[in-house]
């Protein structure tokens, strides 16, 4: 068994002394939330995946003016089937996923997302990510999308928002519940309630609109259920990121939708199963 990613030595400390900042100076407390909220910590790459990567056919694309590495692996005149990770994720982290369908003929791409690994922001959001994956695929045919946490997010965004088309969507780990990612966030920082405000009116001065505006829950509500006909939900009944209810939220809006739940592998470990790799790949298939 796999052991999680250790954090760096600065975010174990921090929920113990950042309750004294939040209390001293208020307003940089508020600022410094909302600019851990939008920053993924880049953690070391495994051997395994380093390895996987060497067997891609690497690329670049540019949007919003920075160039953001992508992979292909496969039959690049195949059916494609398009991979995007989650926060402070990797493509490579799908590789039990790609290796299967590669040999299968079909064009496996992905690419790192905004303010990740070599981008050279090291800020970002689920609406960067989901204009990201539109701009990207726009004249692409794509046949799958398959997104881990926030990327499940990102390609349910893209849906309702950019007209995004997939024949076939796969959701894995997908946080929905505004309050719920919130909460877990600000428990991880030691951050008070004060923090809930802090990103919404961050959000609010961006883009016009509430947090939850942008939660899987409410995303999910301007979609037309039969726009995902092939929807495919994957969650851990023990996911300590994302509860399990999330889950349960997005397959009751999205009527169509089929979920497959697991036991005890947590958020990130789900993508090492050979349970879930072999329900993908089938649904895929099918």
């Amino acid at each position: 068994m796999s052991k999680k990613p250790k954090a760096p030595f600065f975010f174990r400390v921090l929920p113990k002394v950042f309750p004294i900042y939040e209390l001293l100076m208020p307003k940089k407390a508020d600022e410094f939330i909302v600019k851990m909220f939008l920053t993924p910590l880049n953690f070391k790459i495994p051997e395994a995946e380093t390895t996987f990567k060497i067997q891609a056919n690497l690329g670049s694309y540019k949007f919003k003016g920075e160039e953001l590495m992508t992979f292909q692996w496969g039959n690049p005149n195949g059916k494609t089937v398009f991979f995007i990770h989650g926060w402070a994720g990797r493509a490579t982290q799908y590789r039990k996923f790609i290796a299967p369908l590669a040999e299968q003929g079909y064009n496996v791409i992905g690419i790192e997302g905004p303010g990740h690994r070599h981008a050279q922001k090291k800020m970002s959001n689920v609406l960067e990510f989901a204009e990201c994956i539109s701009s990207f695929l726009k004249d692409k045919e794509v046949f799958a999308s398959i997104g881990h946490s926030l990327g499940g997010i990102a390609l349910l965004l893209a849906t309702a928002e950019f007209n995004y088309k997939t024949e076939k969507l796969i959701t894995i780990s997908t946080p929905t519940i505004a309050d719920d990612v919130i909460d877990i966030f600000r428990a991880k920082i030691g951050a008070s309630k004060r923090a809930p405000k802090a990103i919404d009116d961050f959000v609010r001065q961006r883009t016009g609109k509430p947090f939850d505006y942008y939660s899987g829950a409410e995303i999910a509500k301007r979609i037309d259920p039969k726009q995902l006909k092939n929807h495919l939900i994957i969650h851990d009944e023990n996911d300590r990121e994302a509860p399990v209810s999330h889950a349960y939220e997005i397959h009751r809006t999205l009527e169509y939708s089929e979920i497959f739940t697991t036991q005890n592998l947590g958020h990130v470990r789900i993508l090492k199963d050979d349970k879930v790799v072999t329900k993908t790949v089938n649904f895929i298939n099918l």
